[in-house]
């Protein structure tokens, strides 16, 4: 009587594929959320930026010490431009903080001493008011206060 021996080359080969498939999906899953976060990211940014495009008014903030300084570069409704209204996250400003009216030309805007005691980085935001009465976001920023 042959005695038959007990088929392990099978079991390891069916092992090593379900392990080969296993990772397969895994690496699969791994690219397709990859891909789908790059996307969001993209999107968002593009959003953004189109949002603060469509404002007609350009501007770039910088901290100076514990004061903010908006400077409007430019854009094709400056000029109806009434007021701006900043905002930054974790901040509690008063409304004679936060809103500063425009003078006809003036292009620097200081909001003194809103950045005091903040650390980190925070988003800040810029809204304008212009003279049809009509509001829009002209800034989103990451800023990072020392």
């Amino acid at each position: 009587m042959v005695k038959k021996k007990a088929p392990e080359r099978q079991y390891i080969k069916k092992g090593r594929t379900a392990t080969t498939g296993l990772i397969a999906v895994i690496i699969v899953a791994a690219v397709i959320l990859i891909i789908g976060c790059a996307i969001a990211v993209f999107a968002a940014n593009y959003t953004v930026e189109k949002v603060q495009e469509s404002a007609g008014v350009s501007m770039q903030i910088n901290v100076h010490g514990n004061s903010l300084i908006v400077e409007i570069i430019g854009g094709e409704r400056v000029s109806e431009l009434k007021s701006i209204h900043l905002t930054i996250d974790g901040v509690d400003l008063t409304a004679s903080q936060a809103e500063k009216i425009i003078k006809p030309g003036q292009r620097i805007i200081t909001y003194e001493s809103v950045a005091y005691g903040i650390q980190g980085t925070t988003n800040v935001y810029i809204r304008g008011e212009f003279i049809d009465g009509k509001t829009a976001p002209l800034k989103i920023a990451e800023i990072r206060f020392t």
